[in-house]
């Protein structure tokens, strides 16, 4: 195995794992790169795994290649009685890295989301030209005959019916989520980066545009993986030093 990990500690390990959970109860999903060509029944270490998950009564859900070189090395199983648990078992390629994405619809019980109502106006698609066009409409011609304070405000009503009448104030609500603790503003900038990336390729189709997203996905994985690392050293840290956390 490319792990270093020979087969018969693996299978050693694996039989322990399979057999333990396998018998507890509650529902089981078990997702896993195992790095054997499930596909090929002609492969002694694929069969013998293939034949584990079948004699603990385990279900394989993933069909069909998951690596870039045409097999299936990625596993998604349940009990066979949980088989309902796992529906729309999809396996795409995106450009993530030499495997594929194993996606799926799961029946979970869903927390209570906080929700809050916020306005705003869609600034972005207003045409300049209108705009512009519109400006003399909202000017007083009375302008000389105000002091400070009523210029102020004559400005400020000026500027906010102006706005109204090119982007109208719209409202709706949004999901209010916390972040991770260990999530940086460097890892929200790189995401937003590569979500545009992501856009610009679905655009144009382009290959160029392909591996600018792709190229982009990988830095973000590996600051994810760096951030977190950090992150979770850090606490490890930090605990050494106090017993009493």
């Amino acid at each position: 195995m490319k792990n270093g990990l020979s087969t018969t500690v693996f299978f050693e390990e694996w039989d322990r794992f399979i057999d333990q959970y396998a018998i507890k109860s509650g529902p089981l999903i078990i997702m896993e790169d195992l790095n054997f060509h499930i596909d090929n029944a002609a492969n002694v270490d694929a069969r013998r795994l293939t034949n584990s998950v079948n004699a603990t009564g385990m279900v394989l859900h993933v069909r069909g290649p998951t690596h870039r070189k045409g097999h299936t090395l990625d596993v998604l199983m349940t009990r066979s009685k949980d088989e309902h648990l796992v529906r729309n078992v999809t396996v795409t390629d995106m450009s993530l890295s030499d495997h594929f994405v194993v996606s799926f619809n799961i029946d979970i019980v869903q927390h209570r989301t906080l929700l809050m109502k916020i306005k705003y106006c869609k600034l972005r698609n207003n045409n300049v030209v209108s705009f512009r066009q519109d400006i003399p409409l909202f000017r007083s011609d009375d302008l000389d005959l105000l002091n400070v304070e009523e210029l102020v405000d004559q400005y400020d009503h000026m500027q906010v019916s102006l706005v109204d009448s090119q982007a109208p104030m719209q409202k709706r609500h949004v999901q209010l989520r916390q972040d991770a603790a260990w999530y940086t503003d460097d890892l929200r900038t790189a995401k937003r980066e590569k979500r545009q990336r992501e856009r610009s390729w679905r655009k144009s189709k382009l290959k160029v545009h392909r591996q600018l997203y792709a190229d982009q996905c990988k830095r973000v994985n590996a600051l994810l993986t760096q951030t977190k690392s950090a992150y979770y050293s850090s606490i490890i840290r930090d605990t050494g030093k106090n017993q009493q956390r």
